[in-house]
């Protein structure tokens, strides 16, 4: 069992060009001031927060990753909830998302370049039968550098978190070149699929 482990580092990836492609995405084009408040605002929370963990076994040809945001972004969304500043509060959502989505892409692309591997299939849990959300409770306990918790609800704590079991090829095996969403067990549930970042 290897355990990787580090900052995520997307606060440095947060240009103005990033921002204008969310906005357009999500339709902010028409709050472009409060679109631009909200990113800064997010950039600023999530620097020197945002890490992620990896336990790779390479025997079992998987991985179990965390990716976080960290917890500043939490609060500064109890800020906003206080103010009733909805839109803010909707564009943080997305932002944070869209971030996490770059953070698996990154993973992605270290597991390959690094260690010549590829994820097969992404796995969250609670997504699935063979993936119920009580298993989270003891895949938590194993990352040893996060401090990622579950609720009484069984929500993530920080909330903007994400932890899923990738199932792994060496990279020489993949036939063929795929999509972050195409190795993912959420597409039907996931109200980001249609609206997915490119690779």
């Amino acid at each position: 069992m290897m355990d990787l482990f580090g900052p995520l580092n997307l606060s440095e990836m947060m240009t103005e060009s990033l921002m204008e492609e969310i906005m357009v995405k999500y339709h902010f084009q028409d709050v472009r001031e409060e679109m631009h408040q909200a990113y800064t605002a997010v950039r600023s929370a999530i620097k020197d927060q945002e890490r992620y963990e990896v336990l790779l076994d390479r025997e079992l040809m998987q991985a179990d990753i965390v990716v976080t945001l960290g917890g500043l972004i939490d609060k500064y969304q109890e800020k906003l909830a206080k103010e009733d500043d909805i839109m803010k509060e909707l564009m943080v959502e997305q932002i944070s998302w869209d971030l996490l989505a770059q953070g698996y892409k990154m993973i992605r692309d270290n597991l390959c370049e690094f260690h010549g591997l590829t994820m097969d299939k992404m796995h969250f849990w609670g997504g699935e039968p063979d993936y119920p959300l009580e298993g989270l409770i003891d895949v938590l306990k194993r990352f040893q550098h996060l401090d990622i918790s579950l609720s009484h609800a069984l929500s993530l704590s920080p909330s903007k978190s994400a932890v899923f079991r990738a199932h792994l090829l060496l990279a020489e095996e993949e036939a063929v070149e795929h999509g972050l969403c195409s190795t993912c067990n959420r597409q039907e549930r996931c109200e980001y699929y249609d609206n997915r970042l490119s690779d």
